[in-house]
C-alpha cells in the first residue's frame, strides 16, 4: 500500500440505496425528537401553573399523547422490515 497507494471508485447507482436508507433514518430520528418534545412540553406546560393550566390540562394531555401515539405508529411502521 505504501507504493502504489489507495483507489477507490465510486459510483452513483452504488450510493444510491445507502442515501435512501441514511434518508429513512434520519426522517425516524425527527420524528423520535418530535414526540418526545411534545410529551416533554405538555408536562412543563402542565406542571408550570396548575392554576392557570387546569382546564387546559385535559385537552393539552390529549393533543400531546395523540401526537405521540401517531408519532410513534408512525416510527413503529417505518422501522418494520420489508419483506422481499
Amino acid at each position: 500500500m505504501d507504493t502504489d497507494g489507495v483507489e477507490l471508485h465510486l459510483r452513483a447507482a452504488e450510493l444510491e440505496p445507502l442515501m435512501g436508507r441514511a434518508e429513512r433514518i434520519g426522517n425516524r430520528l425527527v420524528a423520535g425528537l418530535v414526540a418526545a418534545a411534545f410529551i416533554r412540553g405538555v408536562g412543563e406546560l402542565v406542571v408550570a401553573d396548575k392554576e392557570e393550566f387546569r382546564r387546559w390540562a385535559r385537552p393539552l394531555m390529549g393533543a400531546g399523547l395523540g401526537a405521540g401515539a401517531t408519532l410513534g405508529s408512525y416510527l413503529a411502521w417505518t422501522a418494520r422490515r420489508k419483506k422481499r
